[in-house]
């Protein structure tokens, strides 16, 4: 049983920035970190869904905000450049009902310029492959505001791999050149998932080699093809059965069902696995798992 003053494993933590302390996470939040607050331009995390990038980009901005004014646009939904710039005065609690776009572009100017006080602004905009061209070239344009000190403003745009082709459109072609620091966040190995899975055990004062082998973290691998946020979804799942039944030991059966559990993609809610996974999954699942139904879908 694990002690009540030990924290429980593969906690979700929500929109608080745990990261996952590998010595590349690190690397990555210092490089991005170091571009900002140095002024060199703006920075880009790039991924598919799940990889860390907003947590990755939270980290950094928790930091900045003791030294910048920081404002942030979590959901760029929006249809064209007045949205952008009210989206920008709400966060900064400024009026936003200005009555035109030049009147509304001049409100953020203003803004950027009396920043100086508090070390600049840092713009941090989530999910920027929903941004149209017209409005990235703005946030460009915002960065040419300079002071004795350099740049007035930072920008930290983060978005899946359609902000970068998004970016090599020939309009483009000058924001590609202010980007200062871009970070590419990959699938987790299997090696970096073992890692991961052995922490978040030692941390909660469990034993890694008791509750899971080198099959399950093979499973695991296959079944999340590495992405972090099924691989933390999938774990706890799995760490959740295996208390219920009392086995302390996270197996290829119970990985299975907790897969199936959470609507793991490549499941089926029936059970089954897809062609993908009943080619890599290890030989030994079927008659490891009898109740569950492992064959290729139908077509």
């Amino acid at each position: 049983m694990i002690s009540e003053k030990k924290p429980k494993p593969f906690v979700d933590h929500g929109p608080d920035p745990q990261l996952y302390p590998s010595a590349l996470r690190f690397e990555q939040q210092a490089a991005i970190f170091h571009t900002l607050r140095e002024r060199h331009g703006m920075a880009l995390i790039v991924g598919d869904s799940g990889m860390g990038k907003t947590m990755l980009a939270r980290r950094v901005v928790q930091t900045l905000m003791q030294e910048m004014c920081v404002v942030q646009v979590l959901n760029p939904h929006l249809p064209d450049l007045t949205s952008l710039f009210q989206a920008i005065l709400y966060d900064l609690d400024a009026p936003y009902d200005l009555p035109s776009e030049q009147r509304l572009r001049l409100a953020v100017t203003d803004a950027v310029l009396n920043s100086v006080s508090q070390g600049g602004m840092l713009l941090f905009v989530d999910d920027a492959h929903h941004l149209q061209v017209d409005q990235l070239e703005e946030l460009r344009l915002l960065g040419n505001l300079a002071g004795a000190n350099g740049r007035l403003i930072q920008t930290l745009l983060v978005g899946r791999e359609e902000l970068v082709q998004k970016m090599d459109q020939e309009a483009l072609k000058s924001l590609r050149q202010c980007i200062a620091r871009r970070i590419s966040l990959h699938p987790w190995s299997e090696d970096t998932i073992k890692e991961f899975l052995n922490g978040e055990f030692k941390q909660a004062g469990l034993s890694p080699q008791k509750w899971v082998d080198e099959e399950a973290i093979q499973l695991l691998t296959e079944l999340t093809e590495g992405v972090p946020r099924w691989v933390q979804r999938l774990a706890n799942e799995a760490y959740r059965l295996a208390i219920e039944a009392n086995t302390q030991k996270m197996d290829a059966e119970t990985l299975l069902l907790a897969a199936e559990s959470i609507g793991l993609p490549g499941v089926d809610h029936d059970g089954g696995l897809d062609d993908r996974l009943i080619q890599t999954a290890p030989l030994s699942l079927e008659s490891a798992t009898p109740e569950l139904d492992i064959r290729k879908r139908s077509a």
